[in-house]
C-alpha cells in the first residue's frame, strides 16, 4: 500500500528484500521455527526517510546505502537483539555512516525503527555535541541515551507510526499559505 510520503510493505520472503531500500541493501535468514515475514512502513519526507519494522526471528546482515546515516532504534523484544556480535546495551542507538554494516540477530519477533539521514546533514539534523563526530564512511558507533533522551525519541517514532497507519494523515491536502 502506498500513499504520499508514506510506503507499507510485507515480505513473506527473505529474498524479497534483495533489492533494498533507500536505506539499505538487505540479506536475511529466518531462523527455522516459523515462517519469515517481515512489516516495513516507510515514512519519506524529501531526502529524510523513517522505516518501522516488525520481523519473525531472524538473522539479518544490512549495508548502509552510499550518501546515508542511519540511525537504529530497538522498539521490541530488544532484551535479546544481537547487533554486531555483541548483545544490545538497554537505551543504545546504533550510528551506522555510508556503507557501514551492520549484523543484527534475534531469536524472538522484534519491532525497530531506522532513521535515515543524508550523511552531510546528519550532524546539524542530530544535533551532535561539537567534538562528538558521527561515524563517516564505514564506520558506526554505539550511542548510549539518556532515559529521558530514549523515552522521547521512543515516543516519536511511535507517534510517526500511529500516524502513517490513519490514511487520512498523508492523502490530506496541504494547507494552502496566504
Amino acid at each position: 500500500m502506498q500513499r504520499q510520503g508514506v510506503q507499507v510493505r510485507e515480505f513473506s520472503e527473505p529474498e524479497e528484500l534483495a533489492s533494498g531500500t533507500a536505506l539499505a541493501s538487505y540479506r536475511l535468514t529466518a531462523f527455522e521455527a516459523e515462517p519469515f515475514r517481515l512489516s516495513l512502513t516507510e515514512i519519506r519526507a524529501e531526502d529524510t526517510t523513517l522505516h518501522l519494522g516488525r520481523a519473525t526471528p531472524c538473522l539479518g546482515f544490512v549495508a548502509i546505502s552510499p550518501g546515508s546515516l542511519v540511525l537504529h532504534i530497538p522498539l521490541e523484544n530488544a532484551d535479546s537483539l544481537v547487533l554486531n556480535g555483541a548483545p544490545w546495551e538497554p537505551r543504545s542507538f546504533g550510528l551506522y555512516g555510508a556503507g557501514a554494516e551492520l549484523l543484527r540477530a534475534n531469536p524472538r519477533p522484534s519491532g525497530f525503527a531506522a532513521l535515515g539521514l543524508p550523511a552531510d546533514a546528519a550532524g546539524a539534523l542530530l544535533e551532535v555535541p561539537a567534538g562528538s563526530g558521527l561515524p563517516g564512511p564505514g564506520a558506526c558507533a554505539p550511542v548510549r541515551a539518556s532515559p529521558g533522551a530514549w523515552d522521547r525519541a521512543v515516543r516519536v517514532v511511535r507517534a510517526a507510526g500511529e500516524a502513517a497507519a490513519a490514511p487520512e494523515t498523508f492523502d490530506a491536502e496541504q494547507p494552502r499559505r496566504a
